[in-house]
């Protein structure tokens, strides 16, 4: 018998649930719960045998605990221990002992060190370091013994400086198989990339979340897409607070047509004088992306003919995010209930800051119930 439970608080339905099926259990994924002894705890050790996915995300818990229960997950191929405590280089080693960890994340891992690269299971092909103190050292042993398994890695937030840019590129030239990159919020990421991109870009290599807090220039830019042949790239998230021009904005048009996702910087915290892309260029945006199944334009000059655009156009879209987007003419009921008969894969609009009144929300509510009409601003895209 296959179960997933996910718990948020380990409230007493929660272990008593536990107690008929614990030994069922294949997949546990716990959030910010206390795993200092108690009866959560024994029964995550009388499942641990059995699992094969254990998620510990943001739990509190004490460095014994943790390692006996790495001790005993003989079975397990995804972990996330993202935010967890006492998480240290000797307890990715017991845990990778076992040899059959295919999925690791150490986001927000402080503890850790470059030491830890070396500990790794042997076959890991996705790996998410976010957050970590891990160093250009540690990514040069990654790179090294991980060569031909590696398929997603996750740096962003990784204190790598911009004069280390040249060197992160030699990195990521040594991880072939690599399709998933975030390089976000890194000072040498952008860099890294447009050198990784010249002359030729990793043949693996579709879908990227990229940028810092910086201005990408149009060179640059230029210099990054053009070696890409244009069906590529699938998905391209960039950092909310990251800008590029419209002429930019233009290139990736012409260069990355098939995308799946697109992640645009946000602008609802920023003066309209960096709002620098048009809305003439958005309504080309659904026109030349027909394959968009997500986009999120947070703050963009976003208009009802934009969306009208995208009901006309981008039939696979699944998930829409036009946050704090008025432009004029001003997305309306209309303009979204058209998008909703367009696009018959929609599942998530957020339109929260955008003038839609409540009871233009509660029409589209009734009229489309499997549609999610988000107003949270802190929504995420692919939630």
């Amino acid at each position: 018998m296959t179960m997933h439970v996910r718990m948020t608080k380990a409230t007493e339905f929660w272990e008593r649930l536990l107690d008929d099926c614990v030994y069922h259990l294949n997949e546990v994924a716990l959030e910010n719960c206390n795993l200092n002894g108690g009866r959560l705890y024994a029964h995550l050790r009388s499942a641990i045998h059995n699992l094969a996915l254990l998620g510990l995300q943001n739990c509190q818990s004490d460095s014994d605990s943790l390692m006996s229960l790495a001790l005993s997950s003989t079975r397990l191929v995804t972990l996330d221990l993202s935010g967890t405590t006492h998480v240290t280089d000797e307890l990715v080693a017991a845990f990778a002992s076992h040899g059959q960890l295919r999925a690791l994340s150490l986001a927000g891992c402080d503890r850790i060190s470059d030491a830890c690269m070396e500990l790794l299971p042997p076959h890991i092909e996705t790996l998410n370091l976010a957050g970590t103190p891990i160093t250009l050292t540690g990514l040069e042993v990654l790179a090294t013994l991980h060569r031909q398994t590696l398929r997603s890695l996750d740096i962003s937030h990784c204190r790598i400086p911009r004069s280390d840019a040249r060197a992160l590129c030699d990195v990521l030239r040594h991880l072939p198989h690599l399709f998933h990159l975030n390089i976000q919020a890194t000072s040498a990421g952008w860099a890294a990339l447009v050198n990784l991109a010249n002359p030729f870009p990793p043949c693996a290599l579709t879908s990227i979340c990229l940028g810092n807090e910086e201005y990408l220039q149009q060179y640059d830019f230029n210099t990054f897409f053009r070696h890409f042949p244009p069906t590529q790239l699938k998905s391209l998230v960039f950092s909310p607070k990251c800008r590029f021009s419209d002429s930019s904005m233009k290139i990736l048009l012409t260069r990355a047509p098939y995308l799946h996702r697109l992640d645009l910087p946000d602008l609802n915290n920023v003066g309209s004088t960096l709002s620098l892309i048009p809305t003439s260029t958005l309504i080309t945006l659904p026109a030349v992306c027909r394959h968009l199944r997500a986009i999120r334009m947070v703050g963009h000059k976003v208009s009802d003919d934009v969306i009208r655009t995208m009901a006309q156009t981008c039939r696979d879209l699944e998930v829409v995010d036009v946050r704090f987007c008025r432009a004029e003419p001003v997305i309306s009921v209309d303009g979204l209930n058209e998008l909703a008969e367009g696009c018959k894969k929609l599942r998530r609009v957020t339109v929260v800051g955008i003038g839609i009144r409540e009871k233009g929300l509660k029409m589209l509510r009734s009229r489309w119930p499997m549609i999610t009409f988000d107003v949270s601003v802190w929504s995420q895209i692919l939630s």
